[in-house]
Parts: C-alpha cells; sequence; structure tokens
C-alpha cells in the first residue's frame, strides 16, 4: 500500500489528538518521508559498491592499457635510438681515417647529434608529463568514486539509525 500526504496528516491528526502534538510530532519524524520501498537496503548499497568496483577496474584497465601502448612506444624509440648509437660508432670509425679532411662535417654531425638528444629529452619529458597526468586523473577517480561510496554509506546508516532509533 502506498501513502500520500493526506494518509500522513489524516494519521497525524489522529495522533496528535491520542498522544498530543509533541509526541506524534517525533513519532512522524521517524517515519520514512516515502515509501519504504523507497529506502536502499544492504543489498542495495553492496550492488552499487559492485558496480562502482567493476567501474574502477575498467577505468584501470584501460589505463594499463595506455601505459603499456607508452612503454611500448618508449621501447621503439630507445630501439631506435640504439640503432642510432650504433651508426654513429660507425661514422666515427670512418670519420678516424678522415678526420683532418672532414673536420666541418664532423662538427655538424655532433650538432644534429645534440639536436636528436634534445628532442629525446622532450619526448622523454612528454612521456612522463602524460604518464602523471594519467596518474592523476585515476587517483581523481578513485578518490570521488569512494567519496561517492562512503557518502552513500553514511546516508543509510543515518536513515537506519533513524528508523531504528
Amino acid at each position: 500500500m502506498t501513502t500520500n500526504e493526506d494518509d500522513r496528516n489524516e494519521l497525524y491528526n489522529v495522533l496528535r489528538d491520542r498522544l498530543g502534538p509533541e509526541p506524534t510530532s517525533t513519532l512522524m519524524s521517524l517515519l520514512p518521508p516515502t515509501g519504504w520501498s523507497q529506502m536502499a537496503t544492504k543489498d542495495d548499497v553492496r550492488a552499487s559498491a559492485d558496480a562502482i568496483r567493476a567501474e574502477l577496474h575498467t577505468e584501470i584497465g584501460a589505463v594499463r592499457g595506455e601505459l603499456a601502448v607508452l612503454r611500448a612506444d618508449f621501447g621503439e624509440l630507445r630501439g631506435e635510438f640504439g640503432e642510432l648509437r650504433g651508426e654513429f660508432g660507425e661514422l666515427r670509425g670512418e670519420f678516424g681515417e678522415l678526420r683532418g679532411e672532414f673536420g666541418e662535417l664532423r662538427g655538424g654531425l655532433r650538432g644534429e647529434f645534440g639536436e636528436l638528444r634534445g628532442e629525446f629529452g622532450e619526448l622523454r619529458g612528454e612521456l612522463r608529463t602524460e604518464m602523471a597526468s594519467l596518474e592523476s586523473r585515476l587517483t581523481t577517480a578513485l578518490r570521488n568514486q569512494t567519496v561517492a561510496l562512503v557518502a552513500t554509506v553514511a546516508t543509510m546508516q543515518g536513515l537506519t539509525l533513524a528508523v531504528l532509533g
């Protein structure tokens, strides 16, 4: 049976006539403002928590996937730089034989490798920034979900205490 505002008013009036206004107000304040079917149960809270956990696991999996892609990209860069170092070693040997004739060329190559190191440093900085951003977003999402869960549990405890009180 669902109750409406008229039913609540009628109950209040009957109880006020029999118990007095203060006890009646106290009793009415302990009743839920809506039907009992609207009250959350432990199972409802547990299901909500499970849904939040599942969502967090999905988000964490997505972040892990993104990190794996970043690691793979970083590994490729390391491989390419390893190849460049190998090529540079070969060039150094050849230029050792032709040092006198190709002094200017050697200076130019050193400048280019300096630029490559600078670009690598920039890429490494961008990677660190992206990883920090991902960690921050994950931490914020986890914190928000935790706060929502704690608020829901606190509300449920308050309602339970009010009903049982």
